[in-house]
C-alpha cells in the first residue's frame, strides 16, 4: 500500500478534528469543508464547494465587515489573529464562530489558499450576554436600592469590588473612600462594636447570620445597621469574597427605645397608682370591718355594709387585674403544662367572694388530673373574668353556671364551654364584645377590662374564644362562652 501523501494526511486529520476547518481560495470560494462544519451547519461539503463563503455562510449583518477583513488578510494588511463571524445554518439558525486563519502561498509569495480553524461559541456568547444582562440588572437595582449593597473581595487581594450609592446616603462617605482602603469599615465602626466586627472578620462565616452594628457617620452621628451577607467560593470551594446588604435601622431602634421608655413609665405609674389605691382601699376596708363588728352598729344596715366591703375587695382585685393585664404584653411567654382543674376552682372561689349577695352554683365535668393544657399563671384570671361577668349580669340571686370540657382531637385542643343563664348577648354584639373600646361604644357592659383580658390571655396560648347561645336560636336564655386551648395529649 502506497504511503499517504501529506495532503491526504492533512485531510484525514481535518475530517476527524472536533473543530471547524474550512478552506478558501483567494477570492473566498470554499475549497474544503470538514465533517464538523457539516455537523454544525447542516450543509454537506458538496453543497458548499466552490461557493462564496460570504454569500453562502456569513450572515448579512457581518458580510461586509468579514469580506473587508478577508481582503486585507489576503493583501497582508492585517494579521491572522482571532476574529468572530456569525454563520447562518441550512435551517436558518445563527451561530457565532471564532476563527484563526492560516495562509498558503505559492513559490512567488502569492496567497493561493486560506484555511480557517474555528470554534462554535454560540452558547458561550449567549452565556456572556445573559451575564451582562444580569450584571446590568443588578447594577440598576443596586444603584436605586435604599439599602447599601457591597461586594468585598478576599482573594487574591482584599478590597471592595463594589459599593452602592446608598452607602454614601447612609454614611456621608463616598464610595471611593471604601475602594481606596479595604479596612475603611473599621475606621467608621462604632468603638463599642469594634470587637464584634473584628471577630466577624476573623471568621467570615459569622457574616452569614444577621447582625446589628453601629457605624459613625461622617457628621459624627450614630447609624444603626442590620447586615446580612453571603459567602462566595470559587470552584475549589475556596472563600474568595463576601456579598452583603446593609440596612439602616436607626429609626426602628429609636422607635423601640422610645416604646421601652414609654412602657417603663407606664409600669411605674401603674405601680404607683396601684400602691396608693390599695393603701386607700385597705384603710376603707379596715374602717368598714370595724363598723361591721361594732355591737352598736344597726343590724338592719349590716347587709349594706357587707356589700360595701365586697365592693372594696372587688376594687382591690380590679387593681391587681390591671397590673396583670399590663404584664401580659411584657412578660416573656413561658407556657407549661397546666391542669385546668385548680385554676377553675380558684376562679370559682374568687367569683363567689366578688358577689357575696348572690349564691353561685357552678357545675363542672372537669376532674383533677383529667387534662393538661399549654398555659401559664393567667389561666385562673381567664376563668374568673368569664364567671364574674356571668354572675354580675344574671338578674337572679341564685346564679347557675355550667362548665363543660371535651377534647377536639382534630384541632389538638381542649374545648371548655362556660354556659350561664343570664340575659344573653344579641347576635350583633357577639363579634365585638371582646373589644373594650367597642363595648363602651355600643353599650355592652362588662367587667371593665375583663373580657379584653380574656382575649389577650388566649392569644398568648394560641387559643380562641367565641360566643354562642346556650339555647340555640334564643340568646335570651343565656350565653355560651366557648374556649379552645391547645391540649397536651
Amino acid at each position: 500500500m502506497p504511503e499517504p501523501t501529506l495532503q491526504h494526511r492533512f485531510q484525514n486529520l481535518a475530517e476527524a478534528a472536533e473543530v471547524l476547518i474550512i478552506g478558501m481560495n483567494a477570492r473566498g470560494k470554499i475549497t474544503f469543508f470538514n465533517r464538523k462544519c457539516e455537523q454544525v451547519t447542516g450543509y454537506t461539503q458538496d453543497e458548499v464547494f466552490g461557493k462564496s463563503v460570504f454569500t453562502s455562510l456569513i450572515s448579512k449583518q457581518d458580510r461586509a465587515a468579514v469580506r473587508k477583513r478577508f481582503n486585507r488578510l489576503v493583501a497582508g494588511e492585517v494579521s491572522s489573529d482571532s476574529s468572530e463571524a456569525r454563520w447562518i445554518t441550512k435551517d436558518g439558525n445563527q451561530l457565532v464562530t471564532q476563527w484563526r486563519n492560516t495562509l498558503i502561498y505559492d513559490e512567488r509569495g502569492t496567497v493561493i489558499e486560506i484555511f480557517g480553524i474555528g470554534l462554535d461559541i454560540t452558547e458561550q456568547k449567549m452565556a456572556e450576554n445573559k451575564l451582562r444582562e444580569s450584571e446590568a440588572l443588578f447594577r440598576l437595582l443596586a444603584e436605586n436600592a435604599l439599602d447599601s449593597i457591597y461586594l468585598f473581595s478576599l482573594h487574591p487581594k482584599r478590597k471592595f469590588e463594589y459599593v452602592s450609592p446608598a452607602t454614601t446616603r447612609m454614611t456621608g462617605y463616598a464610595a471611593e473612600e471604601f475602594y481606596a482602603n479595604p479596612d475603611f469599615v473599621i475606621k467608621i465602626i462604632h468603638p463599642d462594636d469594634l470587637s464584634t466586627l473584628q471577630s466577624m472578620l476573623a471568621d467570615p462565616a459569622a457574616f452569614t447570620a444577621p447582625s446589628e452594628l453601629r457605624w459613625v457617620k461622617k457628621d459624627g452621628s450614630v447609624l444603626w445597621t442590620e447586615q446580612q451577607s453571603r459567602l462566595i467560593h470559587d470552584d475549589d470551594e475556596k472563600l474568595i469574597a463576601i456579598h452583603g446588604v446593609v440596612r439602616d435601622i436607626t429609626g426602628r431602634k429609636q422607635a423601640t427605645d422610645d416604646m421601652q421608655r414609654a412602657r417603663n413609665l407606664a409600669e411605674f405609674l401603674v405601680d404607683l397608682m396601684a400602691h396608693d389605691l390599695n393603701n386607700i382601699n385597705q384603710g376603707i376596708l379596715s374602717a368598714l370591718e370595724i363598723l361591721l363588728h361594732d355591737p352598736g352598729f344597726p343590724e338592719q344596715l349590716a347587709g349594706r355594709l357587707k356589700d360595701a366591703i365586697a365592693q372594696v375587695e372587688r376594687s382591690a382585685y380590679l387593681i391587681d387585674s390591671v397590673k396583670r393585664f399590663q404584664r401580659i404584653d411584657v412578660e416573656p411567654l413561658q407556657l407549661k403544662l397546666v391542669d385546668p382543674f385548680a385554676p377553675l376552682q380558684s376562679a370559682i372561689w374568687a367569683a363567689e367572694r366578688a358577689h357575696p349577695a348572690k349564691q353561685l352554683f357552678v357545675t363542672s365535668n372537669i376532674r383533677k388530673g383529667q387534662y393538661q393544657v399549654l398555659a401559664d399563671g393567667f389561666l385562673s384570671e381567664l376563668f374568673f373574668n368569664i364567671l364574674h361577668n356571668a354572675a354580675k349580669y344574671d338578674r337572679s340571686d341564685r346564679v347557675t353556671i355550667d362548665v363543660r370540657a371535651n377534647k377536639i382531637r382534630d384541632k389538638h385542643s381542649l374545648r371548655i364551654q362556660i354556659m350561664d343563664h343570664g340575659p344573653g348577648i344579641p347576635d350583633e354584639e357577639k363579634e365585638r364584645i371582646f373589644s373594650r373600646l367597642a363595648s363602651r361604644r355600643t353599650g355592652v357592659k362588662g367587667s371593665g377590662i375583663g373580657l379584653t383580658l380574656v382575649n389577650q390571655i388566649l392569644h398568648r396560648y394560641g387559643g380562641t374564644i367565641s360566643i354562642a347561645d346556650r339555647v340555640e336560636g334564643d340568646h335570651t336564655q343565656g350565653a355560651n362562652f366557648m374556649i379552645l386551648i391547645p391540649l397536651k395529649e
